[in-house]
Formats: C-alpha cells, sequence, structure tokens
C-alpha cells in the first residue's frame, strides 16, 4: 500500500520483517520461486524455517538452503 492509513498495518518493504521471522513461507509461482529464494535467504536468521507449497524449481536448479534452516512443505497436488 502507498500510502498507509493510520489504522493500517505498518507499510514497509519485504526485507525488514525477514531477519526476524521463525516461518518464512514462499507461496510464488514456480517462475518467481528462484528470484524470491535469492532474495530471501540471506536475510533468513539462524533457526528459521522455510516453507514452501513445492520445491519443484529449486530442486531443479540445484539452489542449497543453507544448514542452519529448516524447510517444510506442503504438496498439495501430490498423492
Amino acid at each position: 500500500r502507498k500510502n498507509p492509513t493510520p489504522n493500517a498495518l505498518p507499510a514497509g518493504t519485504y526485507e525488514q520483517p525477514i531477519p526476524t521471522a521463525h516461518l518464512l513461507k514462499n507461496l510464488t509461482q514456480d517462475k518467481h520461486q528462484t528470484a524470491v529464494f535469492s532474495a530471501v535467504m540471506p536475510l533468513m536468521k539462524k533457526g528459521a524455517t522455510l516453507g514452501y507449497y513445492h520445491l519443484f524449481k529449486i530442486l531443479e536448479e540445484g539452489m542449497q538452503i543453507r544448514e542452519h534452516l529448516s524447510v517444510l512443505m506442503v504438496a498439495p497436488k501430490c498423492p
């Protein structure tokens, strides 16, 4: 939101809350996952959890998740 009202949540960038988040969910489309992954990975704190609805794009490109992060995957299309 460009001009937040006094009753709305504070406006800011996605970079601001990530370093303190315990859980970060990436629910973007496949074509955007690589860019989002690359942008948020360095911002995540040690011990945080990275959530995805599936990891196809990340696995296809061989991207590495930092050792001290946990991963949660929800695969709604898989049996």
